[in-house]
């Protein structure tokens, strides 16, 4: 590259330094935008067929909760989504000649989400495992409920790309079984030959587990084994929807020693009256030190008189606010918070306090 004549360069340079020092006064600047909010996540994966396992090129891949936001995949079935911090999120994938396929839900928690893979049955495929199933379907074929599909996955596969995946084969782990939360009846379970069979009880070695007929609702669905453990996922069902938590996510086994996060990491910092505005607030704050979305509650006997709800999920001290009427002066009430972590782990807090009279 030829290079510029000096004084050209010394300009460049000055004119450089001064686009510099505007860009960090200017409001809309990425400094400002960074100092506004958490920066995104990656969100990346393949997307291909469960039949074959071939990528899918050009297939369509959208988040439920955030509709705005799509990408395609490339030639070899490959894609990245960048997605918001700090926010649930239930990727889904499109591909012409497949149905489409929803994922666990996720929550961004400062960290890209790698290996997020689609293993998207073609429509005959569909039918096939529908009519075997005897999930009932509408008059477009659709599933009147829910399905929600895993596999409990070999810890051998969770770091491999997706080629080496797919050269790996059979990565299932047999003897394991499944539950869900809230109850769901005892779910299917594929045999060897990648069938579902409802005379087994326990997985095969081809590790794959269905529950054909789900209601419509938010599940948390854990597995059990006598010498290993899985990871819980959480599944968002809705009418028509198939919901494959296909590997290495969903039931991926987990390392000798590695566990399952079961607690909330978040305690409650303090509980007190503003006074200081118009209105008079009781304001509550935790203490969170991992990501979780916090709910809470304000009673008086068993009647609610007021509701708050933070925004997303995120981590350090979380505010709720809620208005105190001048009805409730000198009144007894109770602070009910409810803290969900990223792994779907709830923990409820609870403070008794008399309102102060004005």
């Amino acid at each position: 590259m030829p290079r510029a004549p000096h004084g050209r360069a010394t300009s460049v340079a000055v004119v450089t330094v001064l686009l510099a020092l505007l860009s960090l006064a200017a409001p809309g600047s990425a400094l400002a935008k960074k100092k506004a909010g958490l920066p995104p996540v990656h969100v990346r994966g393949t997307v291909y067929t469960f039949d074959d396992q071939t990528p899918i090129a050009g297939a369509s891949v959208r988040v439920a909760e955030l509709p705005s936001r799509s990408t395609q995949t490339g030639p070899d079935g490959s894609y990245d989504l960048l997605v918001p911090d700090g926010t649930k999120l239930t990727p889904y994938a499109d591909a012409a000649g497949h149905h489409r396929i929803y994922l666990q839900t996720y929550v961004s928690q400062g960290k890209d989400l790698e290996r997020v893979n689609f293993q998207m049955p073609t429509d005959a495929a569909y039918n096939g495992l529908a009519l075997i199933l005897k999930a009932p379907r509408d008059s477009n074929d659709q599933l009147v409920d829910c399905a929600v599909v895993s596999t409990f996955s070999s810890v051998n596969v969770r770091d491999l790309s997706f080629n080496d995946f797919v050269a790996y084969g059979a990565h299932g782990v047999a003897g394991a079984t499944a539950g869900a939360s809230p109850a769901l009846p005892n779910p299917v379970y594929f045999n060897e030959s990648v069938i579902p069979d409802a005379s087994r009880t326990v997985s095969s070695i081809d590790g794959g587990v269905v529950w054909p007929v789900v209601p419509a609702g938010v599940y948390r669905f854990t597995a059990h084994h006598p010498s290993t453990g899985f990871a819980p996922f959480r599944a968002t069902c809705a009418p028509g929807r198939v919901v494959n938590a296909n590997p290495p996510q969903g039931f991926y086994e987990l390392r000798p020693g590695e566990k399952v996060d079961s607690s909330v990491a978040a305690s409650l910092a303090s509980v007190h009256f503003d006074l200081s505005g118009a209105q008079a607030r009781l304001k509550a704050r935790v203490k969170a030190r991992e990501y979780v979305a916090l709910s809470g509650v304000l009673r008086r006997g068993k009647k609610a008189r007021a509701n708050s709800r933070t925004k997303g999920y995120a981590p350090g001290k979380r505010t709720l606010s809620f208005p105190i009427g001048h009805r409730l002066a000198g009144e007894r009430v109770t602070v009910k918070l409810t803290v969900e972590d990223g792994q779907g782990n709830v923990r409820t807090l609870t403070r008794k306090l008399r309102v102060p009279a004005p």
